[in-house]
């Protein structure tokens, strides 16, 4: 399969599959599994193709141009993620057991941002925790490397 977008040659039959995942989404009211396959072109651009499936049938195909860091946060969101090529993208951090519990903070935000927060949580699949959780790692993480 080949797309143009944005002038942008993107051809599956000539690019490296390098990942792939799946999520659920709710198309015109019907349950459809959305399953994604990310590619890299020989130009070392990335991109993902969709395919939402109803049942058996596979309704629409959708390519995305993406970059090299929103690669990265979709190995960091997608809860099923499988990298097929290692050189392309790098592994996430070997998983670790906690030494302790799940702790609480509450913080308090103007309504304003709790909006914006919901709005990009849900443009990310993720769960407001699991958003804010990430936004601290990734922030906590940069202050100590």
């Amino acid at each position: 399969m080949k797309r143009i977008i944005s002038g942008a040659t993107y051809n599956t039959d000539t690019s490296t599959p390098v990942g792939r995942y799946s999520y659920e989404d709710d198309v015109d009211g019907a349950d459809s599994t959305v399953y994604c396959e990310v590619y890299q072109t020989r130009g070392s651009a990335f991109f993902v193709v969709e395919t939402w499936v109803d049942g058996n049938r596979s309704d629409r195909c959708n390519f995305v141009a993406v970059t090299r860091d929103e690669i990265a946060q979709i190995v960091a969101s997608a809860d099923n993620f499988e990298i097929i090529d290692f050189n392309a993208i790098p592994e996430p951090p070997e998983a670790v057991a906690e030494a302790d519990a799940c702790m609480t903070i509450y913080v308090r935000v103007p309504a304003a941002i709790k909006i914006r927060i919901e709005e990009a949580a849900k443009s990310a699949n993720l769960s407001v925790s699991s958003w804010i959780l990430r936004c601290v790692e990734r922030c906590t993480d940069a202050k100590q490397g």
